[in-house]
């Protein structure tokens, strides 16, 4: 019989005292704005640039005793820049990428694209 009352108000009280969490959908859209994309590292190839949408961005050598060129190309195959890059410690603005901007790394460096705003 106890059992039973003890069992019955654990019930109760679990039931009770849980606070059930809801999220607005227009608290959704302000936690997006605020989250910006990650850095990251490029060796030679062609990449898609599309992750820094609406982003400022900037480029920076990070293999040190190595050279690599930076072409970034637009979504109308406009040339937009055209960056070489040979001392580790500089640091290049490329300005504001847009959906289909492309990126071309060549070389043997490593570059980093690092968004700002």
């Amino acid at each position: 019989m106890k059992i039973k009352k003890f069992f019955m108000v654990f019930l109760i009280c679990l039931f009770t005292f849980t606070i059930l969490a809801e999220i607005q959908p227009y608290q959704i859209a302000e936690v997006q704005q605020q989250i910006f994309p990650i850095s990251t590292t490029y060796k030679q190839g062609i990449y898609s640039l599309s992750l820094f949408n609406g982003y400022k961005v900037t480029a920076k050598l990070i293999t040190p005793n190595a050279t690599a060129t930076l072409i970034t190309v637009d979504s109308n195959g406009k040339l937009m820049q055209f960056i070489h890059l040979d001392e580790t410690d500089e640091s290049v603005k490329l300005g504001t990428l847009h959906e289909g901007d492309v990126g071309v790394v060549l070389g043997t460096g490593e570059v980093a694209i690092s968004p700002f705003k």
